[in-house]
């Protein structure tokens, strides 16, 4: 007779180890807070790197961290898209429509996430860089690229291992021609800044 063991931590367990990640960050001085056991409430996805969430009783933009999507709307950006790219705003646009669907898939809105950064940090664009995770455990930052619907910014990246993951993701995304890769590679590869023949 096999008797079937759950090694899962209890909802106690989950609860005491978050809140000693957030004590240590705070002890540490290091400004990196971790959301409590609860997460945060998802109010919309802007587009396919770019989060509202409920924070302190008010949205907020969130970034994830060391990765970006094309634009699903005309703006400056799409813009300096299309002159780098030479493609056109239709064609662009669905690249980002595309990634903004696969993001909504991954979280859908009224879903908590587990946040990880500088909460008090922004970029250019006032949003909280940070790394999220859903409900299920898995890291919107690195889904995104895995799936092939974002690239890596090594520029905002430190070294680490979580750069050197994104990196490997990036790759075998567009090699296994998954997400954008496979379904507009062209237009894909284009906005990337590297020829089909890559």
């Amino acid at each position: 007779m096999s008797v079937a063991t759950d090694y899962r931590p209890s909802s106690f367990a989950r609860r005491i180890a978050a809140l000693a990640m957030i004590a240590l960050g705070c002890l540490s001085g290091s400004g990196t807070a971790l959301s409590a056991d609860h997460g945060y409430r998802v109010l919309s996805i802007e587009d396919g790197d770019t989060l509202l969430v409920e924070m302190d009783g008010r949205a907020q933009r969130l970034q994830l961290l060391g990765i970006d999507a094309p634009e699903d709307v005309a703006n400056p950006k799409l813009h300096r898209d299309q002159q780098r790219t030479g493609l056109d705003a239709d064609t662009l646009l669905a690249l980002g429509q595309a990634a903004t669907r696969h993001l909504k898939s991954l979280v859908p809105q009224g879903q908590r996430l587990m946040l990880e950064g500088d909460l008090g940090k922004r970029d250019k664009y006032g949003r909280v860089p940070v790394t999220a995770s859903n409900p299920d455990g898995r890291v919107l930052n690195e889904a995104m690229v895995q799936d092939g619907y974002a690239v890596v910014l090594d520029r905002y990246l430190p070294d680490g291992q979580f750069r050197d993951r994104l990196r490997h993701h990036e790759e075998t995304a567009v090699t296994e021609g998954r997400g954008l890769w496979g379904d507009h590679r062209a237009a894909a590869l284009a906005w990337r800044g590297r020829s089909v023949e890559d």
